[in-house]
C-alpha cells in the first residue's frame, strides 16, 4: 500500500514539473529549479505511543543544471521532540530523486512532538507536530451487543441502555419506544410525550419508583442526577424531583430556543449544572463565525429561574458535552485546529485547557440527541489519495480527554481502527450494520490519571 502511494505521489509530481514549466535563473548557470516549493504531503497527524511512527517529506525544491546532471540533495537530518522537550531517537530514509524521505521513530510518552527535517544541500527545512495517543487497549475489555446503539449508557449494576432499549447481556428489560433515557448512578429516567417516569436498576430488574404526567412539548435534553432531572424542552426549563417516594415538578421557566441546532443532528441546547447554578448553551445564529452563548440560571424554590444579566458570548463551535463541560472548536477554522475543553463553576464558564492540532487532523462531527458526548479527532486520509487500510497512514481515532495529573489535554486509544466510533464520559464503543448479529462493540473507558 505504501509503495503504491508513493508511486502515485511520484507520478503527480511529475505532472505538476511539467504544467509548472522551467524558470531560467542565469546565476544558477545553467540550472533551473523545476518546480515551485511542495511540502504538503499526507503525514499522520496522530500515532500511538510505544509503536514506530512514520512521517514524511519530499525537497523543497532542487535544481536541474543541463552541464552538471540534477543537484538534488544527497543527504538529510531529522530531530524528533518528545512532550517534554527530550529527543527522540529517529531513523531516516532518504529519497532519491523526487521520491519520498521518510523519518520512522518510537514515541515513548502520550503528548506533542515536534518533527524537524532537514535536506541538503538543497531541499529546505521541514517542521510540523505529530500527537501521539496513549494506547489503553489493554486496560479494559470488551462487549459486543446485539442491538446497533446510536446513543449508549450503563447502568452501575452493568445494564445497557441502547436509544430506548434497556439490555443485560441478551436479556431485553425494557423497551421505551419513541421515549428519551438518560442514567444516573443505577436510576434510568424515561421521558416521552405524556409523561416522566423513575426506575432503579436492582440488579435483576428494573423497579418504577415514580411517574407524573407532563405536557407534549418536544424534548430538547435531559440532565440527570438520581434524584432530580433536568428537562430542557422546546419552550421551558423543568426540574423534576425524586423525594419521599414521589415525583414531583418545580414548574416551567420560559426560555427561547434558537433557530439553529448546536450542530447536525444535535439539540438546540444543552444544560450545565453545578448545585443550584444551571446554564443553557446555545449557538447564537446559523454563521460559522459567530459564537455560541451560555445564559445562567439560579435554583429557587425547586425552579430554576433565569439571572438577570446578559448571557455571556463566546467563540467556536461545540462539538461535545458532559455534565459541567463543554467542548468546543475554534471558528472560522484556525490552521491549526484548535479544541478547547471548558468547566462550568462558580456561576461562568471557564477554559480549562487546549489543544492545537495540525492540518493532518480531523474531527468528526458526533454530537447526536444524547446526554453525553466527548470529542473523537482522527488522521486525515485524503480522498483517491490513501486507502483507509493503508499501514502508512492509520486512521488512529481517539477520544481527547483530561487529565488531571498533567494538567493538560491528551489523546487515548481504546480499540482498533473503525470509522464508526462514538465516545462518552464513561464509553467507548464502535458500530458497524445493523446486518451483523452484534452491532455494537463498546469498552468502559478507565480513569484518566
Amino acid at each position: 500500500m505504501a509503495l503504491h502511494w508513493m508511486c502515485r505521489l511520484v507520478l503527480a509530481l511529475i505532472l505538476l514539473i511539467g504544467l509548472t514549466g522551467c524558470r531560467e535563473d542565469p546565476e544558477e548557470n545553467g540550472c533551473i529549479d523545476p518546480f515551485e516549493p511542495f511540502e504538503d504531503l499526507a503525514n499522520p497527524g496522530i500515532v500511538r505511543a510505544g509503536g514506530p511512527a512514520r512521517v514524511y517529506a519530499l525537497p523543497l525544491s532542487f535544481h536541474v543544471c543541463a552541464n552538471e546532471g540534477s543537484n538534488y540533495p544527497t543527504s538529510a537530518t531529522a530531530e524528533v521532540t518528545g512532550p517534554a522537550g527530550e529527543t527522540i531517537e529517529a531513523q531516516i530514509e532518504l529519497g532519491t530523486q523526487i521520491k519520498v524521505t521518510a523519518v520512522q521513530f518510537t514515541p515513548a510518552q502520550p503528548g506533542l512532538h515536534h518533527v524537524l527535517i532537514e535536506f541538503a544541500p538543497r531541499g529546505g527545512l521541514h517542521q510540523f507536530n505529530v500527537y501521539a495517543a496513549q494506547d489503553r487497549t489493554a486496560e479494559t475489555t470488551s462487549q459486543s451487543l446485539s442491538q446497533l446503539c446510536t446513543s449508549l449508557e450503563r447502568t452501575l449494576q452493568g445494564a445497557w441502555v441502547c436509544d430506548s432499549t434497556v439490555l443485560r447481556g441478551t436479556e431485553t428489560l425494557g423497551s421505551f419506544a419513541s421515549a428519551r433515557l438518560v442514567v444516573a448512578g443505577d436510576v434510568i429516567w424515561v421521558v416521552d410525550s405524556t409523561s416522566v417516569r423513575r426506575y432503579v436498576d436492582t440488579g435483576t430488574a428494573l423497579t418504577l419508583t415514580g411517574t407524573t404526567p407532563r405536557s407534549a412539548t418536544g424534548i430538547e435534553f435531559l440532565l440527570a442526577a438520581p434524584n432530580e432531572l433536568a428537562v430542557l424542552l422546546a419552550d421551558s426549563l423543568i426540574l423534576y424531583t425524586f423525594q419521599d417516594g414521589a415525583l414531583t415538578s418545580g414548574g416551567a421557566t420560559p426560555w427561547l430556543r434558537p433557530g439553529s441546532p448546536i450542530m447536525l443532528e444535535s439539540p438546540h441546547g444543552v444544560l450545565l449544572r453545578e448545585g443550584d447554578q444551571l446554564a443553557v448553551a446555545t449557538r447564537t445564529s446559523p454563521s460559522n463565525t459567530t459564537p455560541f452563548q451560555v445564559c445562567p440560571y439560579q435554583l429557587i424554590a425547586g425552579r430554576f429561574e433565569r439571572t438577570p444579566g446578559t448571557c455571556p458570548q463566546f467563540r467556536g463551535e461545540i462539538i461535545g458535552f458532559e455534565p459541567g463541560i463543554l467542548w468546543t472548536r475554534d471558528l472560522p477554522e484556525p490552521n491549526p485546529m484548535q479544541l478547547r475543553r471548558w468547566v462550568w463553576a462558580g456561576g461562568q464558564l471557564t477554559e480549562q485547557g487546549s489543544l492545537p492540532l495540525g492540518t493532518h487532523v480531523t474531527v468528526p462531527d458526533r454530537p447526536k440527541m444524547r446526554s453525553g458526548v466527548v470529542p473523537l479527532v482522527r488522521n486525515t486520509l485524503p480522498a483517491g489519495t490513501i486507502p483507509p487500510n493503508s499501514p502508512s497512514i492509520p486512521l488512529n481515532s481517539s477520544v481527547v480527554t483530561w487529565s488531571p495529573q498533567r494538567q493538560a489535554l491528551l489523546l487515548e486509544t481504546l480499540d482498533e481502527e473503525n470509522t464508526n466510533n462514538f465516545a462518552s464520559p464513561g464509553l467507548y464503543w464502535e458500530v458497524t450494520s445493523p446486518s451483523d448479529p452484534q452491532p455494537t462493540k463498546v469498552r468502559l473507558r478507565p480513569p484518566t490519571p
